[in-house]
């Protein structure tokens, strides 16, 4: 092998359905990047996913039992309660994880991306923000200034997050919601679709409605 092959990182993306499609999309664009393969929990139903690469079981790649040279994973599933047993999966295998950034996202050079995140097409991330590890940026979201976002948070489509907001770990904001600055959101929470937050948000709170209302805890 020579050394340019040597400095191709290779990919296996946890997950194989459609929020692993388009990891996949977003990482076939790099050049230095070769996606592998996919894994999946068995049994595999299918052993050939996107551009024919092979499905691996989540037991083969956790155990070693599946490897490649310098092999590092992102997960590529979008339900926040697998991700968090998954985030606990890689860090007990002590696997490599790396991050996907769409090149038609903006992000200010000024704002930092956690390990393990996802940002997608179109999203807009501006100065002075942090986003913690593990977490997805998806399609059209933008994320405003002096956000600070834990671990393992979800941004669907087309939401949008005023300036100051933090949101805290395992959260999930649904699709074209939107947050009003200066506010907080607790852990283990859920922003309805549509949804206009104004107020803060508890830990473990499901809001819903404009203006949000509490819909369960």
């Amino acid at each position: 092998m020579n050394s340019e092959q040597k400095n191709i990182k290779n990919i296996i993306i946890i997950g194989s359905g459609g929020h692993a499609g388009v990891l996949w999309d977003i990482l076939a664009r790099e050049a230095k990047v070769n996606v592998a393969a996919f894994s999946a929990p068995a049994p595999i139903v299918e052993s050939t996913a996107y551009d024919n690469l092979p499905v691996i079981s989540d037991e083969a790649l956790f155990s070693g039992k599946y490897s490649v040279e310098n092999q590092n994973v992102i997960i590529g599933i979008g339900n926040i309660k697998i991700r968090k047993k998954l985030i606990k999966k890689i860090s007990e295998a002590k696997l490599n994880i790396i991050t996907a950034v769409h090149p038609g996202a903006i992000i200010s050079k000024n704002s930092k991306i956690g390990e393990g995140t996802a940002v997608m097409a179109g999203a807009v991330i501006n100065p002075f923000v942090t986003i913690g590890r593990h977490c997805v940026i998806n399609t059209g979201a933008t994320v405003d200034h002096d956000v600070k976002i834990g671990t393992n948070v979800f941004v669907q489509p087309g939401a949008h997050i005023a300036g100051s907001v933090r949101v805290g770990d395992n959260s999930f904001i649904g699709i074209g919601a939107s947050v009003k600055e200066n506010i907080k959101i607790g852990n283990n929470c859920v922003i309805g679709g549509g949804a206009f937050v104004r107020k803060d948000v508890p830990d473990n709170t499901t809001v819903v409605g404009v203006p949000a209302e509490i819909l369960n805890k």
